[in-house]
């Protein structure tokens, strides 16, 4: 998945993101670089820290919109996957 769809416009001010997967971190290979397009073709790009099992805040200028998608720029190599991943992303808007 590259996109989180949201059923109505809303303000996204902030995301958390626990990049990589806690259980085999430095197996697999971590986002380091990341764009977000918003549904009304707006861009931001934001480094993520190579930190295992810690949910990274990113803030964001406040953006409208009704996706988001999720663009990898850039990674930190894994010592086996070469496939980036990301365990958890938490959207915080309001209506």
């Amino acid at each position: 998945m590259d996109r989180v769809a949201i059923s109505f416009c809303v303000s996204v001010a902030k995301l958390e993101i626990l990049n990589g997967f806690p259980p085999s971190w430095s197996d697999n290979t971590r986002v380091k670089s990341l764009t977000l397009i918003f549904s009304d073709g707006s861009k931001q790009t934001h480094p993520l820290y190579d930190n295992v099992a810690t949910l990274q805040e990113v803030v964001l200028e406040p953006t409208w919109t009704s996706s988001i998608r999720f663009v990898v720029d850039s990674v930190y190599p894994g010592r086996r996957a070469h496939a980036p991943g990301i365990n958890e992303i938490k959207v915080y808007c309001c209506k």
